[in-house]
């Protein structure tokens, strides 16, 4: 028999459901759990990595002709306070960065550091590419 110490009920099930295989509560579950985070619980894993709390948004750029031009955004873009992770997509032209929810990060940051990087924001979209 295994035993284990569990926080919560919400523990308990996300365990259970993860015995039994059920991917969908426990996939909601670890969903809910890390919106819940304090703060102090949301940090990065690493250096220019996001956690769990992060929410993706996704970025529409023009402009963007080669990979120094992606780096160049990337820049600008990981200056912002709030920005945990900055990850480009040259073939889509686009940038997906991931934001602290607790930095109060708002669209017009973002719009802000690529235009000063000398690109044009076409879209902005929460969710990844």
């Amino acid at each position: 028999m295994v035993t284990m110490k569990l926080k919560s009920i919400g523990a308990a099930m996300l365990a259970a459901a993860a015995l039994f295989g059920c991917t969908t509560f426990a996939s909601a579950q670890a969903k809910t759990q890390a919106k819940t985070q304090t703060k102090a619980e949301c940090k990065p894993s690493a250096p220019g990595k996001h956690d769990d709390c992060a929410v993706p948004y996704t970025i529409k750029v023009s402009g963007l002709d080669c990979e120094g031009c992606m780096e160049t955004i990337k820049t600008g873009l990981t200056k912002v306070t709030g920005v945990e992770e900055v990850k480009t997509n040259f073939k889509s032209k686009s940038v997906t960065v991931w934001i602290c929810p607790h930095k109060n990060v708002k669209q017009s940051s973002l719009t802000a550091a690529i235009k000063k990087s000398g690109f044009k924001v076409k879209s902005i979209r929460q969710g990844k590419a």
